[in-house]
């Protein structure tokens, strides 16, 4: 008779932190519409990013990246999954 034995794996996932975005963009001076403008976007586009923590396009990633002169990946956290 042949055991298997069943281990949790562990699972890394990134997560964009939009709390990271209102603190850079708060330290860099910047109204929700001055950051919406300088990437092409609006305010409300913005604050759903600082609140809510959507899905972001690479493109307006990199833009806000650029913008706020921080890695792309300064804006995301790894959370454990456990399967």
């Amino acid at each position: 008779m042949t055991t298997i034995n069943k281990e949790k794996l562990t699972m890394k996932k990134m997560k964009f932190q939009g709390k990271i975005l209102k603190k850079l963009r708060k330290s860099k001076n910047l109204t929700l519409e001055q950051l919406a403008k300088k990437i092409g976007s609006c305010k409300s586009y913005i604050w759903e990013l600082e609140n809510k923590n959507p899905n972001i396009s690479g493109s307006k990633l990199l833009s806000l990246a650029h913008v706020l002169n921080v890695p792309p990946s300064t804006f995301y956290s790894e959370i454990k999954c456990i399967e």
